[in-house]
C-alpha cells in the first residue's frame, strides 16, 4: 500500500507543478511570451524551459521502459555520462 500512496503523491505533485509553470507562463502577456533573451545560460525563452523538461521526462521514460524490459538502460544517455551533464544539457 505504502508503494501506491507514493506513486499518488508523486502524480499529484507533478500534476500541480505543471499547472503552477503553466501558470506562470500564461502570467505573461502573450505579445511578450515568444521573446527571447540575450543571455549565456542554456535556457533563453519558455520554449527552451518547457523543451527542456519534456526531453528529461522522455529520457526518464526511456530509462523505466527499458529496465522493465530487462535491459540496463544508458544513463544518462549515450556519449554522456553524469560528469559532463552540462553539455547534455545543451
Amino acid at each position: 500500500m505504502t508503494k501506491k500512496r507514493e506513486k499518488d503523491i508523486l502524480l499529484l505533485n507533478s500534476e500541480m507543478n505543471f499547472k503552477s509553470l503553466l501558470e506562470v507562463i500564461e502570467s505573461v502577456p502573450s505579445r511578450k511570451r515568444n521573446i527571447s533573451i540575450e543571455t549565456q545560460d542554456r535556457d533563453k525563452n519558455f520554449r527552451d524551459i518547457v523543451m527542456h523538461l519534456y526531453e528529461w521526462h522522455a529520457m526518464l521514460e526511456r530509462w523505466y521502459r527499458e529496465g522493465m524490459d530487462g535491459d540496463s538502460p544508458f544513463m544518462p544517455a549515450p556519449g554522456y555520462r553524469w560528469g559532463n551533464i552540462k553539455l547534455l544539457n545543451l
